[in-house]
């Protein structure tokens, strides 16, 4: 998910940080799926952005959305990150997600 990297290689959040930290969708665009829906100025956040962050967004001219905490709409996002030269593995879930196991039995 582009905002997680955003937050790790822009920001400079650990994988964990990036992962937890609030997200956003904009429907301004139409939808991959039939009937191809889209909605021009709605930005849905999650309950998480603090109020003047959506207060703001809201003068500005967007149509507000919120979401609530950690809702599966704005995606689940598992990552590792891993560093060849102290050759370690940082793994890092989004919290709200069900765990999932891969592999045969």
């Amino acid at each position: 998910m582009l905002q997680v990297l955003l937050n790790i290689f822009v920001h400079g959040q650990d994988v964990q940080s990036a992962i937890e930290s609030p997200r956003f969708a904009g429907y301004s665009y139409p939808s991959s799926f039939a009937p191809y829906d889209y909605y021009p100025g709605r930005l849905s956040l999650e309950g998480r952005f603090p109020e003047a962050v959506t207060a703001d967004l809201a003068r500005r001219g967007h149509q507000i959305e919120r979401w609530p905490d950690w809702n599966w709409l704005a995606g689940a996002v598992c990552a590792i990150r891993s560093s060849p030269a102290a050759a370690s593995w940082k793994p890092a879930p989004t919290p709200a997600a069900p765990p999932t196991r891969s592999g045969g039995d």
